[in-house]
């Protein structure tokens, strides 16, 4: 085997037991008790990459910056989105039966339609993404609204993000 490892790469594991946190306003900062660098092990033969963490020995005093995933780590955006959107009245007045009442369809509908706007344009903002996502979910299913509700409700779905619910693992102090 050959072996690399990835020294200066953190990986944020949601075993938020490892961690203290603390919120202030709308800022995580979060207090790392431990991290782990990536270990990727090539096997000679068909170099398959065998992927493992380990406890890393670098501190924390080397790095200029450091990173977290927050949406789907910390806060639960399957909840937060689906209940933001089947509270948005255009999806509300749908019958039982549609589409868009499924969460599964719903945020399988969601991630497609989110990974599509952020590739045609990688540099757009959180809530201008979640603004055209809610406007593609409506059209791709041809939910009958006006521009004005479309544009009023997309802009409080985008707003929503704020409100979506923490994991029940992770701890508010």
């Amino acid at each position: 085997m050959v072996s690399h490892s990835f020294s200066r790469h953190l990986i944020y594991l949601r075993k938020l037991s490892k961690f203290g946190m603390q919120f202030f306003k709308k800022r995580v900062i979060i207090l790392l008790r431990t991290f782990y660098e990536v270990k990727v092990e090539y096997t000679l033969k068909n170099r398959i990459p065998i992927m493992s963490l380990i406890p890393s020995s670098t501190s924390l005093m080397y790095f200029k910056l450091l990173s977290f995933d927050v949406y789907g780590t910390l806060i639960n955006w399957e909840t937060g989105s689906y209940e933001a959107l089947q509270s948005s009245p255009p999806i509300a007045r749908l019958s039982s039966n549609h589409p868009l009442k499924d969460r599964t369809f719903l945020l399988q509908t969601y991630e497609l339609l989110e990974r599509s706007v952020q590739a045609a344009n990688p540099k757009i903002e959180y809530a201008d993404l979640l603004t055209e996502v809610y406007k593609g979910i409506l059209g791709v299913q041809n939910v009958e609204v006006s521009d004005t509700e479309l544009e009023e409700e997309a802009l409080k779905f985008a707003d929503s993000f704020g409100k979506w619910p923490a994991f029940p693992d992770t701890s508010k102090h």
